[in-house]
């Protein structure tokens, strides 16, 4: 390569191009497709023998956008191919080329973490100086869908266990926010500019100088999810991120004052519950603003379901495990391996809903012959018919 930075850039733009533009907006109402956020590739050979014509095995590995597997055949990564995915293109202004691309696993490109590099998307830093905040969201749906939003927000992806070093980053970049929280309350007059931000590519944003506009640091928000209800304990990943950070806190003395985690009280999710039944874009916003005053510190997750922030086992493990069980509980008396029974049935069933279910329904509607047959095949899984 002459010239690799360009030649990424290039790269970049054209697999941006590939990928569907499949209207992520459809969920909040809003009725055009947004140019900055596109579907992850149906058919990743076709777009694979497409990029390989233009630039070549080389360019396409030295930009991160493919791999050999273990046959050494090339291939795109997996993180472009997830089923129901998201990609999403950062600039450094609107009139920029793409940079990077944010994907679920973060980064495709950069090798900073998507929370330490987000600002140099112009967009989110634009939205972050007026909001005060940056959203931390685990799904790179709610991080697309908060995007529509017009709401400054990142992939929290990874957060759990980094590196000390970058976790001091983390803590310099981050504060205390805007000092006036009333710019987040949509009923009040002065709510900053971030409305004015549309979702359309068409208007022209510069990220802001940080030596001349940034007052103050925004605050870093870990995110638990839209989808989240009333009732819910945390997700997982927050119990991870805020159990690492703890520790860090703790045993090395970074305090993390501008980071915190949102906990919407159950009024907050009921209504963002009915907003997006509705469709309705503006009330979600209005909602979602407003439950960004409820702010709890990182410790409050980790003395609500205990100091724990190890690794969550696969699906293979966790179903062997119950399995060893099950078989310790054909020799207890026949209550209690009943009950066992009775929750591994639930178990197998909650694992179809939330995973298999959506992925076969992907499947079903995916143009590709074969993965609709493979779909229907993979109706046998599901254990609570």
């Amino acid at each position: 390569m002459s010239n690799t930075r360009f030649n990424t850039t290039e790269i970049l733009d054209a697999l941006f191009e590939l990928c569907p533009s499949e209207r992520y907006d459809r969920q909040i109402g809003v009725g055009h497709a947004n140019k900055r956020i596109r579907s992850t590739l149906c058919h990743p050979r076709e777009a694979l023998a497409v990029l390989q014509r233009r630039f070549g095995d080389d360019g396409l590995i030295a930009s991160r956008v493919a791999k050999p597997n273990v046959f050494s055949e090339l291939q795109i990564v997996p993180a472009l191919c997830q089923p129901g995915g998201a990609v999403i293109a950062l600039r450094a202004s609107s009139a920029d080329s793409v940079f990077d691309l944010l994907t679920a696993r973060g980064s495709l490109v950069g090798d900073q973490h998507p929370v330490l590099s987000a600002m140099a998307d112009g967009r989110r830093a634009a939205l972050a100086e007026q909001t005060g905040m940056l959203l931390a969201a685990q799904r790179i749906q709610d991080v697309a869908t908060l995007d529509m939003l017009n709401l400054p927000a990142t992939c929290g992806f990874g957060l759990s266990g980094m590196d000390l070093a970058k976790c001091r980053q983390m803590d310099v970049l981050f504060g205390e926010g805007l000092p006036r929280f009333e710019v987040l309350d949509p009923a009040t007059e002065e709510r900053g500019e971030a409305d004015e931000i549309d979702a359309d590519e068409d208007l022209h944003w510069e990220p802001p100088d940080p030596k001349e506009n940034w007052a103050h640091r925004p605050m870093l928000v870990l995110f638990d999810g839209l989808k989240r209800r009333p009732g819910d304990e945390p997700s997982r990943w927050l119990r991870n991120t805020a159990g690492w950070l703890m520790k860090v806190r703790r045993h090395a003395g970074v305090p993390f004052a501008g980071i915190w985690v949102w906990q919407p009280d159950d009024e907050f999710l009921e209504r963002l519950k009915f907003a997006f039944q509705q469709k309705d874009r503006t009330q979600i916003r209005e909602v979602v603003l407003r439950s960004l005053t409820s702010l709890v510190d990182i410790e409050s997750v980790v003395e609500s379901v205990g100091d724990s922030c190890g690794e969550t086992p696969s699906y293979l493990t966790a179903r062997s495990r119950l399995n060893r069980q099950l078989t310790v509980g054909a020799t207890q008396p026949a209550a209690q391996g009943g009950q066992l029974a009775d929750f591994s049935e639930a178990y197998d069933s909650a694992v179809y809903r939330e995973f298999a279910e959506p992925l076969i329904r992907w499947a079903s509607e995916n143009p590709n012959p074969v993965i609709r047959a493979a779909g229907r095949t993979s109706t046998v899984v599901d254990v609570s018919a």
